[in-house]
């Protein structure tokens, strides 16, 4: 199943016979999340105490994260604290390609990431 993904202007599989995954696994995956998140709730006082994020990118047919983006939230309603996530999850490359019919594809992920960033 394909559908056209109109942040990134291309077309993307929703479910393939390989699914994209992180390199190391979902264990790497928080590890390396955790490492490149900055977020200091004391400094944001304004917002409500989050803690999950809904994010939703593309892995392409080389392994880059494309497209980064919050669920169901336009660019100007995000707030620090997705800003935050969007920021770490743009750094993290280290996937490996979805594969449909044998060839590397574009695939559409959503996840949702747990923070806990208390301590």
């Amino acid at each position: 199943m394909t559908k056209y993904d109109s942040q990134t202007q291309q077309k993307v599989y929703l479910f393939v016979e390989r699914m994209p995954f992180y390199k190391g696994g979902n264990k790497a995956f928080m590890a390396d999340f955790a490492k490149f998140f900055h977020y200091n709730s004391a400094k944001d006082t304004q917002e409500p105490i989050q803690t999950k994020l809904r994010v939703r990118f593309i892995v392409d047919t080389e392994g880059h994260l494309i497209g980064a983006r919050i669920c169901d939230k336009k660019t100007n309603e995000l707030t620090e604290f997705e800003k935050a996530g969007l920021k770490a999850l743009n750094l993290m490359q280290n996937w490996q390609a979805g594969e449909h019919n044998g060839k590397p594809v574009n695939v559409l992920i959503t996840k949702m990431i747990y923070v806990d960033y208390r301590y």
